[in-house]
């Protein structure tokens, strides 16, 4: 049984093979707005085959605690409207993760992402046992500095060339949410 967590407007349901097609389809759609705050991708993750293959690999990250990547929805069965993946997970010490996320163009500026964001951090802290989450956002994407500021990251200063984002190593602002601050937020 697949998890699914939901709030009044937003669903989060675990990534499976069976959202190939509608995985696609808003990758599709989105692929040249997405295209400048994301790595290059290989034109399979435009094909239902690559999708396939990818969720394939989602469901055993999933299985194997090393990512969790979940589908953001706005009905419960409807399509999807975007993607949130807590990814590289590191157990021991740490007991880490980091949080990326899309949502399609047409749902920006409605808070989708922030309340599909909040959902995957109380899966993070109570189902995962987690004790950190970290993004890193590159600084001229306004909308992603302020999801993760509405959720209640704390920023914790800029990585200068951190990721190559579209061939390019670009800067990144850093931010964090630990345990401890969900705790005193109350999400």
């Amino acid at each position: 049984m697949r998890i699914v967590m939901s709030s009044s407007r937003v669903f989060v349901r675990q990534l499976g093979l069976d959202d190939a097609e509608s995985m696609l389809d808003v990758r599709q759609r989105n692929r040249a707005f997405l295209q400048p705050f994301e790595p290059t991708h290989h034109d399979l993750q435009f094909t239902l085959e690559g999708q396939r293959s990818m969720l394939s690999q989602s469901e055993k990250q999933f299985m194997d605690g090393s990512a969790f990547a979940f589908a953001i929805r706005c009905t419960e069965n409807g399509p999807v409207v975007g993607k949130i993946t807590l990814s590289n997970v590191v157990r021991g010490a740490f007991e880490s993760c980091t949080v990326g996320y899309f949502v399609d163009q047409q749902y920006n500026g409605q808070g989708i992402a922030t309340e599909a964001l909040h959902m995957v951090l109380r899966f993070a802290f109570n189902h995962a046992k987690l004790h950190r989450v970290q993004a890193a956002v590159m600084p001229r994407n306004i909308a992603s500095t302020r999801v993760v500021q509405k959720a209640g990251f704390q920023y914790e200063g800029r990585a200068p060339y951190y990721l190559k984002i579209h061939g390019v190593w670009e800067d990144h602002d850093i931010f964090s949410i630990t345990q401890e601050i969900v705790d005193i937020k109350l999400i």
